[in-house]
């Protein structure tokens, strides 16, 4: 059987509602019908994607299959978006949404075929955007999201890995990422996020000593860019941490080598010359 990413459970009982969800999202994307039975059994491997799928809710049905299945998924990193359909007001009035499920649409809604297109594209914003995170990850930089209103920070796991921290311990807010940063650094990385956010100056390359997970300080690169509104207020700070260690390494010891051949010039210069006043003959 080809199973799309979008499905609809057959619930002997329940409201038959696959030719509503079909045709709220024709042209946009095609839909499964499955049966409940085989539905509950689909074996979750860990951190794979599983779908959107609409579950129509009677008076009689039982939920309690498909919440111990959306918690199996959840148990193992997997994703399943679950939506309740429910057949009356009166069904929907009854329901206890918890955490396992994304929400609830009632077939005597008129905008119910509106909340099913909005489910389905809300579905992929989060896939595209899990698939982003996950390609961060595995790439050779650390990204970092700075929701600013919420004043919340995120790390990737990639970026916790490069400054040595567990990801547990990585900054929460911006107060936090502040007390990381090395003392005669933080004005000028503070300088560079207001001019970014008030006068749209590039947040590139802006060069940082971070406090590492052994108490040391390494150097790093960041580079970013504000997400903003209709009336130009910055949301998001989204961006990447490259590691400058390895390079900062090298640039040392070129000056120092640079330093030592300036040594040696100057004093193989001297050597070379005539010098009149040390001429005592």
């Amino acid at each position: 059987m080809e199973i799309h990413d979008c499905m609809v459970l057959n619930i002997p009982g329940s409201p038959d509602i696959f030719e509503l969800v079909k045709r709220a999202l024709s042209g946009i994307t095609e839909v499964t019908l499955l049966e409940a039975s085989y539905f509950v059994n689909i074996e979750t491997k860990k951190n794979s994607e599983i779908g959107l799928v609409f579950i129509p809710v009677a008076e009689s049905t039982d939920l309690l299959p498909y919440e111990a299945l959306a918690q199996s998924c959840s148990e193992q990193s997997a994703k399943l978006s679950v939506l309740l359909v429910a057949s009356s007001n009166e069904v929907a009035q009854k329901l206890v949404l918890t955490d396992l499920f994304d929400g609830l649409i009632c077939l005597e809604w008129s905008t119910s075929s509106a909340l099913i297109r909005k489910a389905f594209a809300d579905y992929k914003i989060r896939t595209e955007n899990r698939a982003l995170k996950i390609f961060m990850d595995h790439s050779v930089d650390g990204y970092w999201i700075w929701d600013i209103r919420r004043d919340r920070v995120e790390w990737s796991h990639r970026t916790s890995e490069l400054v040595g921290l567990k990801t547990g311990l990585a900054p929460k807010n911006m107060e936090a990422f502040v007390e990381l940063i090395h003392p005669h650094d933080r004005d000028r990385v503070e300088q560079a996020i207001n001019n970014h956010f008030l006068f749209h100056a590039p947040y590139r390359d802006i060069e940082m000593r971070l406090r590492q997970g052994d108490g040391s300080y390494g150097h790093y690169l960041a580079n970013g860019m504000a997400l903003r509104n209709n009336s130009d207020t910055p949301l998001l700070l989204v961006g990447s941490l490259s590691d400058r260690n390895l390079a900062k390494g090298v640039e040392q010891k070129l000056e120092s080598t640079k330093k030592r051949f300036d040594i040696w010039a100057i004093h193989a210069t001297f050597e070379t010359t005539p010098h009149k006043y040390l001429d005592y003959h």
